[in-house]
């Protein structure tokens, strides 16, 4: 009888921990602080300044940021905009971007080009991040971004 008392409790206690892992907390825009000269900081990628210093972009600071959802080919891809997660960076004015990812494929694109649909998709398994938008082609996406060059 006690096994089995202690058994339901440590279920219960288990789907309560589980519960609790869906939960999101947005914050419109996190700042950083000061910027690294070195690029090996941790980071889901690293964000180039045009100063050269490199700021890493955690995963936990992604996933702080407000969400876009975009509905491609059936599939729903979300994430934070390019431009929160420069803001987020301390970036306050640019003209473009180029964004890098597995196997060096790139793709550069002009701060008039930047919109609310235009994301870094946040895969929640890997913890890695693609460069998505209805606007590029699915075939031209950057997938496992690696870097943002800003300049």
């Amino acid at each position: 009888m006690r096994a089995k008392a202690a058994s339901l409790s440590f279920l219960m206690v288990g789907a309560l921990l589980l519960t609790g892992c869906g939960v999101r907390t947005t914050i419109k825009h996190v700042l950083l602080g000061s910027p690294t000269s070195s690029a090996s900081a941790t980071g889901v990628f690293q964000i180039i300044l045009p100063d050269g210093t490199s700021v890493p972009m955690p995963l936990d600071t992604l996933r702080g940021l407000t969400y876009q959802s975009i509905l491609l080919s059936g599939d729903h891809e979300a994430g934070p905009s390019v431009t929160d997660v420069l803001t987020a960076a301390g970036v306050t004015t640019f003209s473009q971007v180029t964004v890098t990812g597995s196997g060096g494929a790139s793709m550069t694109l002009s701060q008039d080009q930047l919109n609310d649909q235009v994301i870094f998709s946040v895969n929640k398994h890997t913890g890695t991040a693609k460069l998505a938008a209805m606007s590029i082609p699915e075939p031209q996406w950057v997938l496992n971004v690696s870097k943002v060059v800003v300049k």
